[in-house]
């Protein structure tokens, strides 16, 4: 439906001499260059503050489409094929939450069977004592771990050496390693999103960082 008027480009805020948001996104993905999409950091860049989506005369919705971009992306990132699958199928994700969670529920009802007493809620002669618990969750963390690992490797691999004509010297990333911390934390650039028609006070900014950190911290007390 897009046709290239670029009104999503000049509403965008972010949009500069380097990065033209979203209608770049829209061009590869319409060309059919995956090669060329698959090194292209903007969809990760796009705040989706919805915009872009607003001013499309077609109503292409260029805002949900970087969002579909970012799930593709994922699923290139992703070399085990799962992300890839999920995304494509609702039913194979779920088919596969349900064996995962027969199988270790299988596992801790024949250790607890095999070594424990169920009468015992803790401790020595549990049937699933809480030390074994953690053990699990370590070793599901680790998993889990690994895998992002490796496509945060690829991601880099696809953007910052495949997709450059030359590579970013060494030390411009010790140079600016302190953005990422302050725009993790404080989100930035998303209060530059605002509507002229949205409250002084950056309701939709305060709204997205309380959302984010309230997600972060939520993390760490599970995990920690």
């Amino acid at each position: 439906m897009c046709y290239h008027c670029g009104d999503c480009s000049a509403v965008c805020v972010h949009t500069d001499e380097v990065f033209r948001f979203p209608r770049k996104s829209m061009r590869l993905l319409q060309m059919g260059l995956e090669t060329k999409l698959e090194s292209n950091i903007e969809p990760w860049l796009c705040y989706y503050c919805g915009q872009c989506s607003e001013q499309c005369p077609r109503e292409a919705e260029p805002g949900e489409t970087m969002m579909s971009i970012r799930r593709w992306l994922i699923s290139r990132y992703d070399f085990t094929g799962i992300a890839r699958l999920f995304f494509k199928s609702l039913k194979a994700e779920i088919i596969a939450v349900i064996l995962i969670g027969l199988i270790a529920g299988a596992a801790f009802l024949i250790h607890g069977l095999r070594f424990g007493d169920i009468s015992i809620y803790d401790g020595e002669g549990a049937f699933l004592p809480s030390s074994l618990v953690h053990q699990v969750d370590i070793l599901i963390a680790l998993i889990v771990v690994v895998f992002l690992l490796s496509n945060v490797i690829r991601m880099f691999y696809f953007i910052l050496i495949k997709g450059m004509k030359e590579p970013a010297p060494w030390w411009s990333y010790l140079k600016y390693i302190y953005l990422l911390p302050w725009h993790f934390i404080s989100q930035k650039r998303y209060s530059e999103c605002e509507s002229d028609k949205g409250p002084k006070l950056h309701f939709p900014w305060l709204l997205h960082l309380g959302l984010m950190l309230g997600y972060v911290t939520m993390l760490l007390l599970v995990m920690i």
